[in-house]
């Protein structure tokens, strides 16, 4: 559960398209629309066993950058709550992978153009590139990613190969450590997700700031829970949200939920005190020897606390 609450966030076009604009493709003048994501099934092949079985290793959310029908990159979210020292090696296995899988489907278009007695297209099959895959990790974790972030850091890598094995460096995104002109640039859902994280590493709560506009309210709140240490506050709000959509509410923003859940949590302290306070007072006044008579006036102050003598 945990895992899917994460990925279901970037599920969403829109933040997905955020993550990269935001905080990968930021300076560069790339900016992807929305509309120019296509899912893809994260499942992505790898060579066969020594069983000869094709095995299958599971990515996070994955989707195709396309623009006026041509493919321009294969966009790749993974997340971690933990640091993976390997992570390197994991990422490097998931676009070999990828890569793989775009020779072998171009080298099935070419036959089935040839099938079809295409040459032309058979052709333009042969002579046409391959796709980047390009892969983000984004780490929720409060201590900072300082494992590997390279191909060199995993390997035990005599200096004479370094001038012979490339090195490959790793894109980690640490969201609790966004400096505040990174955070600046953020808004909306992403912004109220990394806002979430910041407050609960460093105090352990969260109160919300004037996040609006937020788009997919669920998805955000569900994320938070799973990232939580106190996963009952968050409970409370996904509850009082579908509450509030079974009312026909629309609309709906992080304040509507979190003062609902304060004002519940106010009303079962207030409830909480009450019958602490009867008790303390009820257990002196037996102490001191105030009449059964007495007892029984004080005990119909509170019908709703019935003490066992």
């Amino acid at each position: 559960m945990k895992d899917l609450a994460e990925k279901y966030l970037f599920t969403h076009n829109d933040v997905f398209a955020e993550v990269f604009n935001k905080l990968v493709f930021y300076g560069t003048g790339l900016v992807i629309r929305e509309d120019e994501l296509e899912d893809v099934r994260p499942g992505t092949l790898y060579e066969p066993s020594s069983d000869y079985e094709v095995r299958e290793q599971e990515r996070d959310v994955v989707k195709f950058w396309r623009r006026e029908g041509v493919i321009l990159s294969l966009l790749g979210l993974e997340n971690q709550t933990r640091i993976d020292k390997y992570m390197m090696l994991r990422v490097m296995g998931y676009e070999g992978a990828d890569y793989r899988y775009q020779l072998i489907q171009r080298e099935e278009d070419i036959a089935e153009a040839r099938r079809q007695g295409n040459r032309e297209l058979a052709e333009r099959l042969r002579k046409r590139k391959c796709y980047p895959v390009i892969t983000v990790v984004l780490y929720y974790g409060k201590q900072r990613w300082k494992k590997y972030k390279s191909l060199y850091e995993c390997l035990e890598l005599p200096e004479g190969l370094r001038g012979v094995v490339e090195d490959r460096h790793l894109n980690v995104i640490e969201m609790c450590c966004l400096s505040d002109n990174e955070e600046a640039k953020l808004d909306r859902d992403l912004l109220a997700v990394v806002d979430m994280l910041k407050q609960m590493n460093s105090t352990g709560k969260y109160i919300p700031k004037h996040v609006e506009g937020i788009r997919h309210i669920e998805a955000v709140i569900l994320m938070a829970r799973a990232l939580s240490r106190h996963k009952e506050d968050f409970t409370d709000m996904v509850n009082r949200l579908y509450e509030l959509k079974a009312e026909g509410k629309e609309n709906i923003q992080l304040f509507d939920l979190v003062e609902a859940v304060r004002k519940a949590t106010d009303s079962e302290w207030e409830a909480r005190r009450r019958e602490i306070d009867f008790y303390r007072t009820y257990k002196f006044m037996k102490s001191i020897g105030v009449s059964p008579e007495n007892l029984e006036k004080y005990r119909a102050m509170y019908p709703d606390i019935q003490p066992a003598d």
